[in-house]
């Protein structure tokens, strides 16, 4: 028994039943593709820099630009410690 080998065109492209599947892979491979590159760019809390990336606390400022997370959990408030 010998067993032709099917190319790619053969085995996906040959079935028009494929296609919704490969459009639904296409398209969510790029969003998470896209997020990815987004989170890395743009995200305060993700650090690239080797100089900040183990430190255990953020440094907060008053000219800090609200991230993503703190425009979704709300405005810092300050701790008192005497509560």
């Amino acid at each position: 028994l010998e067993r032709k080998k099917k190319t790619f065109k053969e085995t996906w492209l040959s079935d028009p039943s494929t296609y919704p599947i490969i459009g639904i892979m296409a398209t969510a491979i790029t969003f998470m593709c896209g997020m990815s590159i987004n989170a890395l760019v743009t995200y305060k809390e993700v650090k690239m820099d080797p100089r900040t990336r183990n430190s255990l606390f953020p440094t907060w400022s008053a000219t800090e630009t609200p991230t993503m997370v703190s425009r979704l959990v709300g405005p810092r408030k300050p701790r008192n410690p005497s509560e």
